[in-house]
């Protein structure tokens, strides 16, 4: 089957291709027109596949709304649990990207609701940026640019791995020069809040899973 994935909060598309040989994923529409079309937010995306949010409950909730061939979307439970079963974590291209699926799995509208802050993070090394919403609805987080940030943290993508495993501590880096902050101050620095958070989780960036 061939899959496409409308993320509807980021107005992007992916496509998963499992029908041509030797198979297909990426950004923008498949080549051939999809048997399925899996429209939801880039946080549900993220949970679906990080195996914290199944489709068939996404999708009897309205968080997920699907077109096409709905047999061989719900096919794609299957495939998510090949992945888990394989330690697979979204975002595997870096460890920023794994970093941001593991605190999408966390927020939720109380941590929102005690944070009422945007945060944007600019990556110098990579000239990526990723966004975190603490701010609206449910709280998301992802690659891109953040819409009003209340905060922007600069930094390179080595720092942000080690502030966010507990290595670092934001306050520290930006005394040390490693970090620099443009907006609120105070709303930048409860970011050491959400850290602790993560880690108290036995979450630790640097570590495959399986591997002391």
């Amino acid at each position: 089957a061939v899959f496409s994935f409308a993320l509807s909060d980021q107005k992007t598309s992916w496509y998963l291709d499992l029908k041509n040989t030797p198979g297909s994923c990426g950004k923008g529409a498949p080549a051939s027109e999809a048997d399925a079309t899996l429209s939801m937010t880039s946080n549900n995306f993220q949970k679906m596949f990080a195996g914290q949010l199944k489709p068939t409950t996404a999708f009897m909730s309205g968080r997920l709304k699907i077109s096409g061939n709905m047999g061989k979307a719900m096919k794609l439970e299957k495939l998510m649990g090949q992945m888990q079963s394989r330690s697979y974590s979204t975002g595997s291209g870096s460890d920023v990207d794994a970093i941001m699926s593991k605190i999408s799995g966390i927020i939720n509208e109380e941590m929102v609701k005690k944070t009422d802050s945007v945060f944007g993070f600019s990556l110098t090394d990579t000239k990526s940026d990723y966004f975190l919403d603490l701010k609206n609805g449910g709280g998301s987080c992802g690659a891109g640019k953040a819409d009003n940030p209340d905060a922007t943290l600069s930094m390179t993508s080595e720092n942000f791995n080690k502030m966010f495993s507990g290595q670092l501590k934001p306050a520290q880096a930006f005394m040390s020069g490693k970090l620099k902050i443009s907006g609120n101050m105070g709303k930048a620095m409860k970011l050491e809040k959400l850290m602790g958070q993560l880690q108290s989780r036995g979450y630790h960036t640097m570590t495959p899973r399986g591997k002391i």
